[in-house]
């Protein structure tokens, strides 16, 4: 009997120490939410060959005057001032000047338009893009920020550095925002699905000139 009971004293041991042990062990790490409302954090940035942004023939002459209606028709605005770009009725969700989008600066051919991505019918952004989750109605940005991404849009797609691309003309877009990076700009074939889409969403967002509506004209 004294034989036994020390064997079964060895066992509660075994067991007690054994408990300790795995109580001691770290938890192991939450797994990852799968309910997320926020799409990957862009910065996106590319040349678009869709016949949706640009149906015939897109015009390096009209894409560069387009490019120069913008900065000189924003250029009262301060440069470096930081902005709240809003999407049609969003609210504001920080103290700077809001700016309401989209806003479309056109000429000839071509058009450049800022919009928030959550503006932009899904279907018509290019392939590959994240869509999970709801994109915020709001960014912040500066018009230079955003002047500089229209000309590197110019550049690199619509032209070869400024000379004549051999494949042809492409549209582009590029994100920018201090926030969640989803301010868009675009620039796409003036009359193409895209820019008939958002026309009609949106039939107020032709610039003139400073905080005005209106058709842009050469």
């Amino acid at each position: 009997m004294a034989e036994l009971s020390h064997s079964w004293c060895i066992i509660t041991i075994h067991i007690l120490l054994s408990i300790h042990t795995i109580s001691a062990l770290p938890s192991p790490p939450n797994p990852p939410s799968s309910d997320l409302t926020l799409p990957t954090r862009p910065p996106w940035s590319s040349c678009v060959d869709l016949p949706t942004w640009q149906q015939t023939h897109l015009d390096p002459a009209d894409c560069f005057r387009a490019l120069q209606l913008f900065r000189q028709q924003e250029s009262e605005k301060v440069q470096t001032q930081r902005f709240e770009f809003i999407s049609p009725g969003a609210r504001a969700r920080t103290g700077l000047l809001p700016l309401t989008t989209p806003r479309r600066y056109s000429i000839g051919t071509c058009t450049i338009t800022l919009a928030l991505l959550g503006s932009v019918p899904r279907p018509l952004l290019p392939p590959g893009t994240h869509t999970r989750g709801r994109w915020p109605g709001s960014d912040v940005a500066t018009f230079e920020e955003l002047v500089d991404a229209a000309r590197g849009i110019y550049q690199e797609c619509v032209t070869d550095l400024g000379r004549v691309r051999p494949s042809g003309p492409l549209a582009g877009w590029h994100t920018k925002g201090h926030v969640d990076g989803v301010l868009g700009v675009f620039v796409w074939q003036t009359g193409s699905r895209m820019d008939k889409t958002m026309r009609e969403l949106y039939p107020d967002g032709d610039v003139r000139g400073g905080f005005a509506n209106g058709t842009s004209t050469a």
